[in-house]
């Protein structure tokens, strides 16, 4: 039974927006190139919304998500659909070969990669013990979340004495514990006076301003008016 048959009869499966949602989930399932005609079959639209097919297939062809393929390129001898996923990968050999272009420092999204691949797992988990694939996991089910291109002869063998000694050391946690480290090897960190200050409060205090008379007078032709009478007051 068809998806579009399932809603056969209700209001929603007659809208033009509706049959081309239902299409292009056929053509991700579908997975291969799919004839015009066999893809309005599979619509199953009712007769009195026939009038919709020409608009559908405008609305298909437009899509970001649906690939136009020739009559050459179809290998069926006639034009027909195909879903594009977000990344061009359906199998081993077009991931490799799309990795060998990737250049991104982002990784690829095996969530973006199931768009067109749903079964990739199992490539993706023989390629990273190969040494073929980067591969972060969620914690959770250790699933692969994200993947980066990789090659076995970028894996460099490290001497067992040296990962036993690079073990051995710790390294600071936090602020404090590299001013400590700093101190103990004779080093004044350059936070210390700002640290100090911090700890200690600042204790300077603002100097009260003096107002004092006096002083060279620049104006002289105001001379008598600005002069200090105060004394003869006294």
């Amino acid at each position: 039974m068809s998806l579009a048959s399932t809603y056969k009869g209700a209001h929603s499966g007659t809208q033009l927006m509706t049959q081309v949602v239902y299409a292009i989930e056929y053509l991700k399932e579908k997975r291969t190139p799919v004839t015009v005609q066999h893809l309005i079959d599979y619509l199953n639209i009712p007769h009195d919304s026939k009038s919709h097919i020409p608009r559908i297939e405008t609305a298909l062809r437009g899509h970001e998500r649906v690939q136009m393929l020739s009559k050459s390129e179809s290998g069926l001898g006639k034009e027909a659909f195909k879903y594009r996923p977000l990344h061009p990968v359906t199998n081993t050999d077009e991931l490799k070969t799309y990795l060998a272009i990737w250049n991104s420092a982002q990784g690829i999204s095996v969530k973006e990669l199931k768009d067109g691949w749903p079964d990739c797992t199992a490539t993706i988990d023989e390629m990273e013990k190969a040494g073929e694939l980067l591969v972060t996991r969620y914690k959770k089910d250790n699933t692969p979340a994200k993947i980066w291109p990789d090659r076995p002869e970028w894996h460099a063998k490290v001497d067992d004495d040296f990962l036993t000694s690079w073990t051995r050391f710790k390294l600071p946690i936090n602020e404090s514990d590299v001013r400590g480290e700093l101190e103990k090897s004779g080093i004044t960190p350059t936070s210390q006076v700002k640290f100090i200050e911090r700890k200690l409060g600042n204790t300077r205090k603002e100097k009260r301003k003096i107002n004092r008379r006096g002083g060279k007078t620049t104006n002289s032709h105001m001379a008598g008016i600005l002069k200090d009478y105060g004394a003869r007051r006294a």
